[in-house]
């Protein structure tokens, strides 16, 4: 004990004794003794990782609203405050919507667009990725509603939309990136 707890009383000293829990006896025997760490441990930020944020927020900060709009879809936010989409940049594992993202930029660099927008749709997950990356271009103004039953005609609509969003896309994966 410290002195600070230390009293001139001999009571107050077997009161104290008393009180405190024996961890030599038998219910403690074989077993390994815990610690609980409060708070957390503190990290160190590296000079690198703080470079690359304020980097990443000098980049959010040079776009225009539409960008950050867009850069919001994606990353699944509301705010589209240059700080907001740093932190939310920065802190997540990866965007909410950046297979959305791809996808449409794939499609919208292809040669054969409306071909490249139906592929999305072949396979096990086709439809799902045909319908996020519909959702991703209705976020960003080009589509409305859900897509098409008809998969070659929602193929068609998705590639003009990602057709017409390229140069944005584009902004927005640099951003990601």
């Amino acid at each position: 004990m410290s002195d600070f707890y230390n009293y001139d009383s001999e009571d107050t000293q077997e009161t104290t004794e008393a009180a405190a829990p024996d961890t030599t006896g038998a219910e403690y025997a074989g077993k390994a003794e815990t610690h609980v760490r409060r708070g957390g441990r503190r990290r160190t930020v590296q000079r690198r990782q703080a470079e690359t944020v304020l980097d990443t927020y000098d980049l959010i900060g040079a776009a225009d609203d539409t960008e950050r709009q867009a850069l919001a879809a994606v990353l699944g936010v509301q705010d589209i405050e240059v700080r907001a989409l740093t932190v939310a940049l920065a802190s997540a594992a990866r965007p909410k919507a950046g297979q959305a993202l791809q996808d449409l930029l794939d499609v919208a660099a292809a040669d054969d667009a409306p071909m490249a927008a139906l592929a999305l749709a072949v396979g096990r997950e086709g439809q799902a990725r045909l319908r996020r990356a519909w959702q991703l271009a209705a976020a960003l103004g080009a589509l409305e509603g859900a897509p098409d039953a008809n998969v070659v005609e929602a193929a068609r609509r998705l590639a003009e939309a990602a057709t017409g969003l390229q140069a944005l896309l584009e902004a927005v994966a640099g951003l990601v990136a």
